[in-house]
């Protein structure tokens, strides 16, 4: 298993339209990373019959869970002002 390390800082104090900013970003970002979860979710279910049926992991499953992951955990540090750098709409590696 694979830990995730993160550094998170926070530069200036947010003005209330970086806020504003901050939680349309996060909106959008959420719905899409949502859309990205129910495949994610597809993924563990084949990924579970796979190894139910076959005894090992199929290594193709594993970028798009673990992608989904990271860009929960960098939306979440975004929208509780943990960080300033806005995280992608679309997660990545």
């Amino acid at each position: 298993m694979k830990t995730v390390k993160m550094d998170v800082t926070l530069e200036k104090n947010p003005s209330r339209v970086e806020l504003f900013i901050r939680i349309v970003w996060c909106a959008i970002c959420a719905f899409v990373l949502y859309l990205f979860g129910i495949i994610a979710g597809l993924c563990c279910f084949v990924q579970f019959i796979y190894i139910l049926i076959l005894g090992k992991r199929m290594d193709a499953l594993d970028p798009w869970i673990g992608k989904v992951v990271k860009g929960a955990a960098k939306l979440e540090a975004y929208a509780m002002l943990l960080t300033d750098e806005r995280p992608p709409l679309v997660p990545e590696d």
